[in-house]
């Protein structure tokens, strides 16, 4: 598993599995210019935070920071 999280509650997968492949698809979202809301969404996410704990715990960076780093590319 690459990002999982129990609990409930609005935006939070409850013990799924997102792919690497969905976060990868969201890396090459922000490259296009993407907010870091619009990436998170078109891959599936309902909440932000997850998204950015995920997208950091595979990327070993922020969305934002991939985001600003990336930006013009």
């Amino acid at each position: 598993m690459i990002c999982g999280l129990a609990g409930s509650g609005d935006g939070i997968r409850n013990r799924t599995e997102v792919s690497l492949g969905a976060l990868r698809k969201a890396a090459a979202l922000l490259q296009q210019g993407a907010t870091v809301s619009e990436a998170a969404e078109k891959v599936g996410f309902d909440g932000l935070s997850y998204f950015a704990r995920c997208f950091k715990d595979q990327f070993s960076i922020s969305p934002s920071a991939y985001l600003l780093a990336h930006k013009g590319a």
